[in-house]
């Protein structure tokens, strides 16, 4: 199941819809709206219902192949603070702040400061109330875990949508018989073709394969990739194919990542789009981190530790081009 909070702010946004108004479309308050998209506040599968209509999606959008919750109750996606927790399970043994803080031999506006957020929990006390509260050693660790896990599922969504959002969108002009072809985004529209930068490979195709007179990258593209803070006017895009440029720390490549490259020696480290001569006489094309060795050799190295650097001499090299950008998928 998607974060539904996440997934409605995004989904309101891209039809430039404030959370005001889906609110009164709904008979949400702005309030409740609020906490809603931020996760704070449980959903009924009926106004969910009216969301997903106001949105144009169907309910089952947020499920993603899960089904709905049989009680109809959606709870919330992101887990409250460790003071709350620590004031909900309080609570659920029927013990006031000043009981408990009797039993931690604490002052009760200490207990008080914790629920509030205004001082932490440090890992003593925290095992200290698990014990009290017959909790297992590592709740509130755990609840905290979950917390970052939720935090980092909402910003991978969030880089998602932003990257779903640069790419395609081109629009087509009306050929000559009179028929529209569809766009990037598999929509029909009309007007001004819009300037993109063009992706000239993707996993399905392969890396480049045709060049133009002044060895670049030519051919249709497969899609369009716009990024205002890449002006580079011969900027092109691929898409990662296999592992190799994947690692445990970043930077790391995925398969299906954008990478961006424009025209532009790279300097030794750099990352680079290269096309070199095979020993057959061929030509091939790979993503590799480029280092400039002595003796004019070029070590065209991974970052996946399982494949093995290439290397060739710099007059074997038919072009580089330097990354310019990268937009990770999720």
């Amino acid at each position: 199941m998607l974060d539904i909070g996440l997934e409605v702010k995004i989904l309101r946004e891209r039809l430039q819809m404030s959370a005001k108004d889906l609110a009164a479309r709904i008979g949400l308050s702005q309030s409740q709206m609020s906490r809603l998209e931020k996760g704070q506040r449980r959903i009924d599968t009926n106004v969910l219902a009216r969301i997903a209509a106001a949105l144009g999606v169907a309910p089952s959008h947020f499920f993603r192949g899960e089904a709905a919750p049989a009680d109809g109750v959606i709870p919330p996606s992101v887990p409250g603070s460790l003071g709350k927790e620590l004031r909900q399970e309080r609570r659920r043994r029927h013990l006031s702040a000043e009981e408990l803080a009797a039993k931690l031999g604490l002052q009760k506006h200490q207990i008080h400061a914790i629920e509030e957020g205004k001082r932490s929990l440090s890992p003593d006390l925290a095992e200290r109330i698990c014990k009290l509260l017959k909790l297992p050693t590592n709740h509130f660790l755990s609840f905290q875990q979950r917390t970052i896990e939720a935090l980092e599922g909402q910003i991978a969504r969030l880089n998602q949508a932003l990257a779903e959002t640069h790419r395609g969108g081109v629009r087509i002009v009306e050929a000559p018989d009179g028929t529209v072809a569809d766009d990037a985004r598999g929509q029909r529209s009309l007007g001004q073709p819009q300037r993109g930068i063009p992706v000239l490979g993707t996993v399905a195709t392969g890396y480049p394969s045709a060049f133009d007179g002044l060895g670049r990258p030519a051919g249709e593209p497969d899609d369009f990739l716009h990024l205002p803070v890449v002006g580079e006017p011969t900027a092109f895009a691929v898409e990662v194919i296999g592992d190799s440029m994947v690692a445990t720390v970043p930077p790391s490549f995925a398969e299906g990542d954008l990478v961006v490259f424009a025209d532009g020696a790279p300097r030794s480290r750099d990352f680079a789009l290269v096309r070199r001569e095979t020993d057959g006489g061929g030509a091939q094309v790979t993503f590799r981190q480029v280092f400039f060795e002595p003796q004019q050799r070029v070590r065209l190295q991974p970052l996946n530790l399982d494949h093995a650097p290439e290397f060739a001499q710099r007059d074997e090299i038919l072009g580089m081009w330097r990354l310019v950008a990268h937009v990770a998928t999720f």
